[in-house]
């Protein structure tokens, strides 16, 4: 994938710039759903929970997003 480019509105690039996860906040929410921001999507602690045991991976770091304590764990 060529990073070297401007965001475009859909397809692979535009999803993993915009998508944010929504179910480690609100545990209700599971699977993909539509992005309030217009571009991306949202996704549930389900789709996290898999994406971790298919990549044999704990923890996911985000760092682009303002965490007033400094940093928080979701579980």
């Amino acid at each position: 994938m060529d990073r070297k480019q401007e965001v475009p509105v859909d397809g692979l690039m535009c999803d993993i710039m915009w998508s944010d996860p929504d179910g480690l906040i609100h545990l209700e929410i599971n699977g993909f759903n539509s992005n309030p921001r217009g571009a991306g999507f949202t996704f549930g602690g389900d789709i996290v929970d898999k994406f971790n045991k298919e990549n044999n991976i704990i923890l996911i770091c985000r760092a682009h997003q303002l965490i007033m304590e400094g940093y928080k764990f979701y579980q």
